[in-house]
């Protein structure tokens, strides 16, 4: 029971080296400021003492080695090894299992235990730090073996437990529920779709991990075939998801601050620059080097003021940036909170921009545009007849 007890703590746990230094980091700070507290006869108080810094460190990054060391996703020679052998995923990983075992709770009670010697009780806090620091890195997994509806309900749930991280005991109950999502999606990675795409990512195994690339075919035609035939890596759903995600953790983050004024302001300034950061990018991405096949005086004089297979590239931007505002409008007419209103209306000019017609491919293929030199890469890439 003990052999097999320390065998399972010398693959998942830190090694002897680790700890020491932890013991050596923790100890000689605070063994300091406790000579001179007791020298001084009263307690210094100071907001964070270096004992916690040193264990919140080595929680979170505890937490995130537990998974970079086990998961395969994560280190390209250990799974090109494993594919090349007879491991199945009914058999147990060489380097240790990626979901959490009782045995973390041992090493995570190491930190706890050295908790005890400071005058802030912190220990549910580093329980919380190690869980998340964990639960990031097996979402991270799961979107890299394409187990996205996992991924997608772990990092929400992660972020409700960030909404109530001022109290730790329903944070904690969050966590684990979010651990047996991450459970059920890292089975799904090792024995269903997750493995096969992880198998059909790797090259063959006589190849290089490395690919070479081609010889470039200059401007204009690298241009010409490269943009309009690139595949988007990310499906319109997706790319909602990812949008309300990422604002939704803006708002579970704001939550941390200490009053509704300083909330705000994080809010408040993505509400601001949303739009008109999406606006600016999608007309970047959609123009640089793509220039009307008439300039401003060029209209004027030939009254062609409008150019409707060139023009109507500025309807989506113009569109996104105004429905942002629209929303909130709507958002304050039914008094919901500002936090709230603050929140939604900065997702819909991104999605808008990001999913509004027309795509991309079609606008490279289809668009009235002339294409210029736009930069020095371009020119750098000119090929000349003859």
């Amino acid at each position: 029971m003990m052999r097999s007890l320390f065998r399972r703590l010398r693959v998942i746990g830190p090694t002897r080296e680790q700890i020491a230094a932890l013991l050596l980091l923790f100890s000689i700070p605070e063994g300091i400021l406790t000579y001179v507290e007791h020298g001084l006869g009263w307690p210094i108080h100071i907001n964070i003492r270096p004992g916690e810094v040193f264990l919140f460190i080595a929680a979170i990054s505890y937490g995130l080695g537990r998974v970079t060391r086990t998961h395969p996703c994560y280190d390209g020679e250990y799974l090109r090894w494993l594919l090349s052998t007879p491991w199945t995923p009914r058999k147990p990983l060489p380097q240790g299992p990626v979901h959490l075992v009782w045995e973390d709770a041992i090493v995570v009670s190491l930190y706890v235990a050295l908790s005890l010697f400071l005058p802030m009780r912190i220990a549910a806090e580093l329980v919380l730090a190690a869980l998340f620091a964990y639960l990031a890195g097996v979402t991270i997994s799961l979107w890299i073996t394409r187990t996205s509806a996992h991924g997608y309900a772990c990092a929400l749930g992660m972020g409700f437990a960030v909404l109530f991280l001022k109290n730790p005991p329903v944070a904690l109950a969050i966590l684990a529920v979010v651990d047996l999502i991450a459970v059920l999606g890292l089975h799904e990675t090792f024995h269903k779709l997750g493995w096969d795409a992880l198998k059909f990512k790797l090259p063959a195994m006589n190849e290089p991990i490395i690919e070479t690339s081609r010889n470039s075919l200059g401007w204009p035609f690298e241009r010409m075939m490269g943009d309009a035939t690139k595949p988007s890596r990310l499906s319109k759903p997706d790319v909602v998801l990812s949008v309300l995600l990422a604002v939704f953790w803006v708002y579970a983050l704001s939550s941390l601050l200490p009053n509704r004024e300083q909330r705000r302001v994080p809010l408040l300034l993505l509400f601001c620059f949303a739009p008109l950061i999406s606006m600016f990018a999608r007309l970047g991405i959609y123009t640089m080097g793509y220039t009307s096949p008439l300039s401003f005086w060029g209209r004027l004089f030939t009254l062609r003021w409008i150019i409707p297979r060139y023009d109507y590239v500025y309807i989506t931007p113009f569109v996104g940036f105004v429905s942002g505002f629209a929303v909130f409008a709507a958002f304050y007419g039914l008094r919901a909170p500002e936090e709230i209103a603050f929140a939604a209306s900065s997702a819909v000019p991104i999605l808008v921009c990001l999913l509004g017609p027309p795509s991309l491919r079609r606008w490279r293929l289809t668009g009235g545009y002339q294409m210029s030199l736009s930069t020095e890469r371009n020119k750098a890439e000119f090929v000349e007849a003859g």
